[in-house]
Protein backbone atom coordinates (compact mmCIF):
# COMPACT_ATOMS: atom_id res chain seq x y z
CA UNK A 1 0.00 0.00 0.00
CA UNK A 2 1.75 3.27 -1.05
CA UNK A 3 1.68 6.69 1.36
CA UNK A 4 -0.47 8.90 1.18
CA UNK A 5 1.93 11.21 0.35
CA UNK A 6 3.19 8.96 -2.51
CA UNK A 7 -0.34 8.62 -4.24
CA UNK A 8 -0.80 11.70 -6.19
CA UNK A 9 2.28 12.64 -8.14
CA UNK A 10 0.79 15.45 -10.11
CA UNK A 11 -2.87 16.21 -9.69
CA UNK A 12 -2.55 19.63 -8.98
CA UNK A 13 -5.25 22.64 -9.11
CA UNK A 14 -7.29 25.12 -7.90
CA UNK A 15 -6.20 27.74 -5.33
CA UNK A 16 -8.82 29.85 -2.46
CA UNK A 17 -11.74 29.23 -4.40
CA UNK A 18 -10.60 25.51 -4.69
CA UNK A 19 -10.95 25.67 -1.03
CA UNK A 20 -14.33 27.47 -0.85
CA UNK A 21 -15.69 24.55 -2.97
CA UNK A 22 -14.53 21.76 -0.85
CA UNK A 23 -15.52 23.43 2.43
CA UNK A 24 -19.32 24.43 0.96
CA UNK A 25 -19.35 20.91 0.16
CA UNK A 26 -17.82 19.35 3.16
CA UNK A 27 -20.05 21.15 5.45
CA UNK A 28 -23.13 19.77 3.55
CA UNK A 29 -22.07 16.58 3.44
CA UNK A 30 -22.09 16.49 7.38
CA UNK A 31 -25.61 18.29 7.54
CA UNK A 32 -27.02 15.64 5.29
CA UNK A 33 -25.66 12.64 7.25
CA UNK A 34 -26.74 13.91 10.57
CA UNK A 35 -30.36 14.67 8.98
CA UNK A 36 -30.24 10.99 8.09
CA UNK A 37 -29.14 9.64 11.50
CA UNK A 38 -31.68 11.80 13.15
CA UNK A 39 -34.55 11.29 11.24
CA UNK A 40 -36.56 8.03 12.28
CA UNK A 41 -37.82 7.50 8.47
CA UNK A 42 -34.79 8.78 6.60
CA UNK A 43 -32.94 5.77 8.43
CA UNK A 44 -35.26 2.82 6.47
CA UNK A 45 -33.24 4.64 2.86
CA UNK A 46 -29.85 3.69 1.62
CA UNK A 47 -27.98 6.75 1.25
CA UNK A 48 -25.23 7.05 -1.51
CA UNK A 49 -22.17 9.59 -2.29
CA UNK A 50 -21.40 9.55 -5.65
CA UNK A 51 -18.45 11.25 -7.11
CA UNK A 52 -18.17 12.30 -11.07
CA UNK A 53 -15.46 13.23 -12.34
CA UNK A 54 -13.55 11.98 -9.40
CA UNK A 55 -10.09 12.08 -10.19
CA UNK A 56 -7.32 10.64 -7.94
CA UNK A 57 -9.32 11.43 -4.81
CA UNK A 58 -6.68 14.34 -3.52
CA UNK A 59 -5.13 16.96 -4.58
CA UNK A 60 -1.89 18.96 -4.43
CA UNK A 61 -1.33 23.09 -4.53
CA UNK A 62 1.39 24.97 -4.45
CA UNK A 63 2.33 26.26 -1.41
CA UNK A 64 4.12 29.81 -0.82
CA UNK A 65 7.44 30.40 -3.09
CA UNK A 66 10.66 30.10 -0.45
CA UNK A 67 13.56 31.78 -1.41
CA UNK A 68 15.35 28.53 -1.44
CA UNK A 69 14.63 26.69 -4.27
CA UNK A 70 14.41 23.38 -3.20
CA UNK A 71 12.74 24.56 -0.59
CA UNK A 72 9.89 25.78 -3.08
CA UNK A 73 10.37 22.68 -5.43
CA UNK A 74 9.36 20.90 -2.07
CA UNK A 75 6.59 23.29 -1.06
CA UNK A 76 3.48 21.13 -2.35
CA UNK A 77 1.20 20.93 0.35
CA UNK A 78 -1.19 17.38 0.15
CA UNK A 79 -5.09 18.66 0.71
CA UNK A 80 -8.15 16.28 0.44
CA UNK A 81 -9.93 16.42 -2.49
CA UNK A 82 -13.61 15.79 -2.48
CA UNK A 83 -13.47 11.54 -2.72
CA UNK A 84 -11.74 11.94 0.44
CA UNK A 85 -13.65 14.68 2.23
CA UNK A 86 -16.56 11.98 1.35
CA UNK A 87 -14.54 9.10 2.82
CA UNK A 88 -13.51 10.99 6.08
CA UNK A 89 -16.85 11.82 7.58
CA UNK A 90 -17.66 10.92 10.96
CA UNK A 91 -21.05 9.63 9.41
CA UNK A 92 -20.65 7.74 6.86
CA UNK A 93 -22.58 7.03 3.60
CA UNK A 94 -23.84 3.20 2.80
CA UNK A 95 -22.22 3.50 -0.54
CA UNK A 96 -19.75 5.35 -2.23
CA UNK A 97 -19.36 5.94 -6.50
CA UNK A 98 -16.69 7.06 -7.96
CA UNK A 99 -16.52 7.67 -11.68
CA UNK A 100 -13.54 8.38 -13.64
CA UNK A 101 -12.94 8.23 -16.93
CA UNK A 102 -8.82 8.18 -16.76
CA UNK A 103 -7.40 5.10 -16.29
CA UNK A 104 -4.41 6.27 -14.12
CA UNK A 105 -6.84 7.89 -11.79
CA UNK A 106 -9.08 5.30 -11.50
CA UNK A 107 -6.69 3.05 -10.36
CA UNK A 108 -5.83 5.75 -7.56
CA UNK A 109 -9.33 5.47 -6.25
CA UNK A 110 -9.43 1.87 -6.30
CA UNK A 111 -6.37 2.32 -3.53
CA UNK A 112 -8.22 4.21 -1.41
CA UNK A 113 -10.27 1.00 -0.78
CA UNK A 114 -6.40 -0.20 1.06
CA UNK A 115 -6.27 3.30 2.58
CA UNK A 116 -9.90 3.43 4.36
CA UNK A 117 -10.74 -0.35 4.90
CA UNK A 118 -13.45 0.25 6.90
CA UNK A 119 -15.25 1.45 3.60
CA UNK A 120 -13.98 -0.61 1.23
CA UNK A 121 -16.59 -2.80 0.91
CA UNK A 122 -18.64 0.51 0.44
CA UNK A 123 -16.29 1.90 -2.54
CA UNK A 124 -17.18 1.16 -6.01
CA UNK A 125 -14.75 2.87 -9.01
CA UNK A 126 -16.38 3.48 -12.05
CA UNK A 127 -13.82 3.56 -14.86
CA UNK A 128 -16.36 5.43 -17.68
CA UNK A 129 -17.54 8.32 -18.83
CA UNK A 130 -19.02 10.56 -15.95
CA UNK A 131 -22.31 10.97 -17.98
CA UNK A 132 -22.70 7.72 -19.24
CA UNK A 133 -22.31 6.14 -16.29
CA UNK A 134 -24.88 8.67 -14.31
CA UNK A 135 -27.53 7.76 -16.74
CA UNK A 136 -26.73 4.03 -15.84
CA UNK A 137 -27.10 4.77 -12.25
CA UNK A 138 -29.86 6.92 -12.34
CA UNK A 139 -31.88 4.85 -14.72
CA UNK A 140 -31.01 1.75 -12.38
CA UNK A 141 -31.17 2.24 -9.02
CA UNK A 142 -34.61 1.55 -6.98
CA UNK A 143 -34.71 5.47 -5.93
CA UNK A 144 -37.88 4.52 -3.08
CA UNK A 145 -35.22 3.15 -1.09
CA UNK A 146 -32.23 5.16 -2.19
CA UNK A 147 -31.35 8.62 -1.32
CA UNK A 148 -28.28 10.19 -2.56
CA UNK A 149 -25.88 13.63 -3.39
CA UNK A 150 -23.96 13.54 -6.50
CA UNK A 151 -20.63 16.02 -6.64
CA UNK A 152 -20.35 17.05 -10.32
CA UNK A 153 -16.77 18.85 -10.52
CA UNK A 154 -15.91 18.83 -14.63
CA UNK A 155 -12.86 20.14 -15.82
CA UNK A 156 -14.55 22.13 -18.34
CA UNK A 157 -18.17 21.84 -20.25
CA UNK A 158 -18.41 17.92 -19.81
CA UNK A 159 -21.74 17.90 -18.26
CA UNK A 160 -24.71 17.06 -21.10
CA UNK A 161 -28.27 18.85 -19.89
CA UNK A 162 -29.50 15.00 -20.35
CA UNK A 163 -27.46 13.99 -17.26
CA UNK A 164 -28.77 16.66 -15.15
CA UNK A 165 -32.45 16.05 -16.55
CA UNK A 166 -31.50 12.64 -15.28
CA UNK A 167 -30.81 13.28 -11.95
CA UNK A 168 -33.72 15.42 -11.71
CA UNK A 169 -36.11 12.67 -12.52
CA UNK A 170 -34.94 10.00 -9.57
CA UNK A 171 -36.98 12.59 -7.01
CA UNK A 172 -33.95 11.33 -4.79
CA UNK A 173 -30.87 12.97 -5.69
CA UNK A 174 -29.38 16.40 -4.45
CA UNK A 175 -26.97 17.62 -6.63
CA UNK A 176 -23.78 20.09 -6.11
CA UNK A 177 -22.58 21.16 -9.77
CA UNK A 178 -19.60 23.28 -10.75
CA UNK A 179 -20.84 25.12 -13.52
CA UNK A 180 -17.85 26.78 -16.08
CA UNK A 181 -19.36 29.57 -15.66
CA UNK A 182 -15.84 32.16 -16.79
CA UNK A 183 -14.20 29.34 -17.54
CA UNK A 184 -16.44 27.93 -19.99
CA UNK A 185 -19.66 29.46 -21.49
CA UNK A 186 -18.41 32.73 -21.05
CA UNK A 187 -15.47 32.37 -23.48
CA UNK A 188 -17.77 30.77 -26.02
CA UNK A 189 -20.13 33.99 -26.42
CA UNK A 190 -18.20 35.64 -29.23
CA UNK A 191 -18.87 39.18 -28.37
CA UNK A 192 -20.16 41.44 -31.89
CA UNK A 193 -21.66 38.09 -33.67
CA UNK A 194 -23.29 35.02 -32.39
CA UNK A 195 -21.26 32.37 -31.96
CA UNK A 196 -20.01 29.89 -34.65
CA UNK A 197 -21.57 26.15 -34.91
CA UNK A 198 -19.35 24.67 -33.00
CA UNK A 199 -19.39 27.01 -30.35
CA UNK A 200 -23.07 26.94 -29.84
CA UNK A 201 -23.65 23.21 -30.24
CA UNK A 202 -21.40 22.92 -27.41
CA UNK A 203 -23.75 25.91 -25.35
CA UNK A 204 -26.89 24.22 -26.56
CA UNK A 205 -25.87 20.73 -25.06
CA UNK A 206 -25.01 22.48 -21.79
CA UNK A 207 -28.14 24.49 -21.38
CA UNK A 208 -30.77 21.59 -22.74
CA UNK A 209 -32.26 24.25 -25.31
CA UNK A 210 -31.32 26.76 -27.84
CA UNK A 211 -33.72 29.87 -26.24
CA UNK A 212 -29.74 30.43 -24.97
CA UNK A 213 -29.57 32.59 -27.85
CA UNK A 214 -32.15 35.08 -27.68
CA UNK A 215 -31.08 35.56 -23.88
CA UNK A 216 -27.43 36.18 -24.23
CA UNK A 217 -27.78 38.12 -28.09
CA UNK A 218 -29.67 41.08 -29.39
CA UNK A 219 -30.01 42.86 -32.92
CA UNK A 220 -26.85 45.37 -33.14
CA UNK A 221 -28.61 48.93 -33.14
CA UNK A 222 -25.26 50.04 -35.64
CA UNK A 223 -26.58 47.53 -38.52
CA UNK A 224 -26.16 49.15 -41.44
CA UNK A 225 -28.87 49.15 -44.44
CA UNK A 226 -26.64 47.46 -46.46
CA UNK A 227 -25.58 44.73 -44.37
CA UNK A 228 -26.39 41.38 -46.25
CA UNK A 229 -26.87 39.34 -43.13
CA UNK A 230 -28.08 40.22 -39.61
CA UNK A 231 -25.72 41.91 -36.95
CA UNK A 232 -26.19 40.43 -32.88
CA UNK A 233 -24.71 42.11 -30.12
CA UNK A 234 -23.62 39.93 -26.90
CA UNK A 235 -25.51 41.53 -23.94
CA UNK A 236 -24.84 38.63 -21.55
CA UNK A 237 -23.41 39.42 -18.40
CA UNK A 238 -22.07 36.73 -15.66
CA UNK A 239 -24.67 37.59 -13.25
CA UNK A 240 -27.28 36.97 -16.33
CA UNK A 241 -25.50 33.88 -17.35
CA UNK A 242 -25.54 32.73 -13.62
CA UNK A 243 -29.28 33.69 -13.48
CA UNK A 244 -30.78 31.50 -16.96
CA UNK A 245 -28.92 28.16 -16.07
CA UNK A 246 -30.45 28.61 -12.01
CA UNK A 247 -33.55 29.06 -14.07
CA UNK A 248 -33.61 25.77 -16.22
CA UNK A 249 -32.55 24.15 -13.16
CA UNK A 250 -35.90 25.24 -11.57
CA UNK A 251 -37.75 23.59 -14.36
CA UNK A 252 -36.41 20.32 -13.64
CA UNK A 253 -35.82 20.16 -9.99
CA UNK A 254 -37.87 19.74 -7.17
CA UNK A 255 -35.63 23.11 -5.31
CA UNK A 256 -32.85 25.32 -6.40
CA UNK A 257 -30.60 27.66 -4.62
CA UNK A 258 -30.42 31.02 -5.90
CA UNK A 259 -27.93 31.79 -3.70
CA UNK A 260 -25.23 29.97 -5.92
CA UNK A 261 -21.46 30.55 -4.65
CA UNK A 262 -19.36 32.18 -7.87
CA UNK A 263 -15.70 31.29 -7.40
CA UNK A 264 -13.46 33.72 -8.57
CA UNK A 265 -9.70 34.05 -9.22
CA UNK A 266 -7.58 36.42 -7.73
CA UNK A 267 -8.29 39.24 -10.04
CA UNK A 268 -11.96 38.67 -9.27
CA UNK A 269 -12.88 37.29 -12.33
CA UNK A 270 -15.83 34.98 -12.24
CA UNK A 271 -14.01 31.18 -12.84
CA UNK A 272 -17.07 28.48 -11.79
CA UNK A 273 -20.38 28.82 -9.98
CA UNK A 274 -21.21 26.47 -7.55
CA UNK A 275 -24.72 25.37 -7.50
CA UNK A 276 -27.31 23.23 -5.74
CA UNK A 277 -31.01 21.63 -6.63
CA UNK A 278 -33.09 19.44 -4.58
CA UNK A 279 -34.75 16.40 -6.99
CA UNK A 280 -36.72 15.29 -3.91
CA UNK A 281 -40.02 17.49 -3.01
CA UNK A 282 -40.08 16.27 0.56
CA UNK A 283 -36.28 16.90 0.95
CA UNK A 284 -35.75 20.18 -1.04
CA UNK A 285 -36.81 23.30 1.41
CA UNK A 286 -34.35 21.62 4.23
CA UNK A 287 -31.81 21.37 2.33
CA UNK A 288 -31.99 24.67 0.20
CA UNK A 289 -31.99 26.55 3.65
CA UNK A 290 -28.86 24.62 4.15
CA UNK A 291 -27.39 25.26 1.35
CA UNK A 292 -28.03 28.92 1.77
CA UNK A 293 -26.55 29.12 5.09
CA UNK A 294 -23.33 27.52 4.12
CA UNK A 295 -23.37 29.71 1.12
CA UNK A 296 -23.61 32.99 3.03
CA UNK A 297 -20.94 31.89 5.08
CA UNK A 298 -18.31 31.01 1.91
CA UNK A 299 -18.56 34.45 0.45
Amino acid sequence: VRSRSALVKAHSFGGDWTEAKLTVLREYLEAYRRIMERNARAQHFNTLYIDAFAGTGSRTERSKVYEDPEQSRDADEFRDGSVRIALQLASPFDKYIFIEKSAKHSSELHSLKFQYPERAQSITVIKEDANKALLTICESRNWRRDRAVVFLDPYGMQVKWLTIEAIAATKAIDMWLLFPLGMGVNRLLTKHRRPPSGFKNRLTFTFGEEDWEAEFYKPDPQAGLFDTEPRFQKVATFDGIKAYFLRRLGTIFSGVSEDALVLRNKKNSPLFMLCFAAANEKGAKPAIKITNDLIKKAR
